[in-house]
């Protein structure tokens, strides 16, 4: 994802780059890793909620589930900055 960046950056400051239609497959193909790692957070949050509640002291830990809920936090804010992209990636196809 931050190599993508760096690359739209670089590109929109020199000029160059990969056309609209290059830009907005890259820009989808990253919204959907990113939702893919939120459903791979989401299974493991849910595997992580049964193994405590099975009395597993490792996972019976505040601040994991804090560290956890901040991680699913930061990729939902992910999600909704790259759908933006995608629709203004969308948009110049137009």
């Amino acid at each position: 994802m931050k190599r993508l960046l760096v690359w739209s950056v670089f590109t929109s400051l020199v000029g160059c780059g990969p056309s609209d239609r290059q830009q907005y497959n890259a820009e989808v193909e990253s919204l959907q890793n990113l939702e893919q790692e939120i459903r791979d957070l989401d299974a493991d949050l849910a595997s992580f909620a049964e193994r405590k509640n099975k009395g597993d002291s490792a996972f019976d830990s505040p601040d994991l589930d804090k560290f956890l809920a901040d991680e699913r936090r930061q990729m939902q804010e992910a999600v909704v900055v790259q759908e933006k992209r995608v629709r203004d990636a969308r948009n110049r196809l137009k």
